[in-house]
């Protein structure tokens, strides 16, 4: 005696099993990279705050270094000292100068840094949003496909959106 053996084809309107869990999977590894870019943007944020601080400081400290090489240079001038100490007073006044100047050029660049790495971290929290947008759609056209052929589990025909609103 012959046995037939049953051979199921699924057709494109089926729901293959691994499907669902691999675009749940995606969404939730989508979710937990927007997640992270927020913290990354968080801290670079916060190491920019600091970094200012830190910059205000220091101007706060040239600023007095300044004022007191000025009522140096003020008591010298009116004690009548020598010229090679006022000469060094100016080369040291000219030096805290050039000093703030690189320090303001340094601030600048790790703000420039900062924005830009902000920027790029909001363009790719974007992209995978979209993503994770189209990877629901795509779960809800064949959730809604997958009603549609009558699957017969008893089940409530219609999905629901990300958002826990339901649809037909």
């Amino acid at each position: 005696m012959v046995q037939k053996q049953n051979v199921f084809v699924r057709g494109p309107h089926m729901l293959i099993k691994d499907k669902i869990g691999t675009e749940d999977s995606s969404a939730v590894i989508l979710g937990s990279r927007i997640a992270a870019m927020d913290e990354f943007i968080l801290k670079l944020q916060r190491e920019n705050k600091h970094k200012e601080k830190e910059r205000n400081e220091a101007h706060r400290e040239l600023e007095k270094k300044e004022e007191v090489a000025a009522l140096r240079a003020k008591l010298e001038l009116m004690e009548g000292t020598g010229s090679g100490k006022k000469e060094e007073e100016i080369n040291l006044k000219v030096t805290d100068r050039e000093l703030e100047k690189k320090l303001e050029e340094c601030q600048r660049m790790a703000n420039e840094f900062v924005e830009l790495e902000r920027r790029r971290m909001e363009e790719r929290r974007l992209q995978q949003q979209q993503e994770a947008e189209m990877l629901w759609r795509q779960l809800e056209e064949i959730e809604l496909e997958l009603c549609r052929s009558g699957d017969g589990n008893g089940k409530e025909c219609g999905t629901k959106d990300h958002d826990g609103t339901q649809f037909a």
